[in-house]
């Protein structure tokens, strides 16, 4: 029963330990604030999974579907209704079979929330969910329908592979359901899945997909970009050059630059993200002969350049914790496009770097990379940037600044 504060309309599910009810007849706002009748008896998902129960991709896109509709319709009210604790073990379905009716339950958090808002000296959020299904968010205490679809998606995550989220490895808050060289990963059973898993479980609230979003990808409204989820990058052979002016060599997709061999540039891509980590690099120009770790990451609302910079100890990098970090973040609608250019000519020799334009702002990364790792950059973001919506026109970018030059060769001094 929901107590003063329940904002669940008729037909709303609630209950518990087996023994489930459905709202009938909202009365007002006394200590009896709802009618409900005893619904049929069901099994939690969570426990039907732990018990060895498997289900078809059919099966598992059904209940994924029918799981987005309830939280679609729940964030379609005024207020949003926001559960803060979706987990298997509150995912019913009817009868504890596959094929059942599919329920959301214990609503309790809402409660918890709207109790706690009453409250003169609360602060005005409360912590409520369940590890490894709570979105980052929750931890600062501020749930929000985007919250419930970031747990819809661990969820989901549980379904098809049978392990926690937990169980998969993560980094940057952002779990890597496809495994990593120490851990197995997910194989999901096709490009839209693939692409639903990405959206919903963002790291970002503002990256993240809706449930409505999820719903038109699972149900084949909106169509999916097969490249995207593949994470390889198209080989191309168009030849490569050194540009001595700042010239851009950005290539356009009919033309893509492929994955260097040997290359130590990490590099992950989704539908609607891009992370790019370059590993530590002696910048001599843009950050003063510094060693300099990078980590670029675009994605649907925001992107994020970081140059974390280290210091030499006995003899050794030292990274302190990343406690010396330049930053610079804006929004990915303001990217114009990325270009390579030449920043300075040292005894003859152009040293080029990536810049990326955002306004009137230039971000400049990359020094010290092979041009071939470039040109595979700068293709790889301006595409992701494409594929987000925005139009990159490189040759409409205004001229790169002329680079500096530099001679301290002294027999060419000569």
């Amino acid at each position: 029963m929901l107590r003063p504060g329940g904002v669940l309309p008729p037909g709303s599910v609630v209950g518990g330990n087996g023994r489930f009810y459905t709202i009938e007849e909202v009365l007002g706002t006394g200590s009896n604030a709802v009618t409900y009748r005893e619904e049929a008896v069901g099994a939690s998902l969570g426990n039907m999974i732990s018990e060895g129960m498997r289900c078809t991709d059919a099966e598992a896109t059904r209940i994924g579907i029918e799981l987005l509709r309830i939280l679609s319709y729940l964030s379609s009210l005024r207020p949003p209704v926001v559960h803060r604790d979706v987990k298997p073990e509150n995912i019913i379905l009817e009868g504890g079979r596959w094929g059942g009716r599919v329920y959301l339950v214990d609503f309790g958090g809402v409660q918890g929330a709207a109790m706690s808002a009453m409250e003169p000296s609360s602060l005005g959020s409360t912590i409520i969910g369940t590890y490894g299904y709570m979105a980052p968010e929750q931890f600062r205490g501020a749930a929000q329908p985007a919250s419930d679809v970031y747990a819809a998606g661990a969820t989901l995550l549980f379904l098809l592979s049978g392990r926690p989220p937990s169980a998969f490895p993560q980094e940057r808050m952002r779990i890597r359901w496809r495994g990593s060289p120490d851990a197995p990963g997910l194989q999901p059973p096709s490009p839209r899945w693939a692409t639903v898993l990405d959206g919903l479980l963002e790291p970002l609230a503002e990256d993240r997909l809706s449930a409505t979003e999820a719903l038109d990808i699972l149900e084949g409204r909106t169509e999916v970009d097969r490249q995207q989820t593949d994470e390889r990058t198209p080989e191309s052979s168009r030849e490569q050059r050194v540009p001595r002016t700042g010239r851009s060599t950005f290539q356009r997709k009919k033309s893509l630059a492929r994955r260097p061999a040997g290359t130590r540039v990490e590099l992950e891509r989704t539908p609607s993200r891009l992370d790019i980590v370059i590993p530590p690099k002696l910048a001599r120009q843009a950050l003063g002969g510094a060693l300099v770790k990078e980590r670029i990451a675009i994605g649907q609302q925001k992107f994020r350049i970081g140059q974390e910079l280290a210091v030499f100890r006995d003899g050794s990098v030292d990274f302190l914790g990343a406690r010396n970090t330049r930053v610079v973040e804006g929004l990915t609608s303001d990217i114009q496009g990325a270009r390579i250019i030449t920043s300075v000519i040292v005894n003859g020799v152009p040293q080029t770097v990536i810049e990326v334009l955002e306004g009137i702002r230039k971000h400049r990364f990359g020094e010290g990379l092979e041009l071939m790792e470039q040109q595979w950059l700068v293709q790889e973001i301006n595409s992701h940037v494409e594929a987000l919506g925005s139009t990159v026109d490189v040759d409409s970018l205004p001229p790169p600044e002329a680079p500096a030059v530099f001679n301290d060769d002294p027999e060419a001094a000569n």
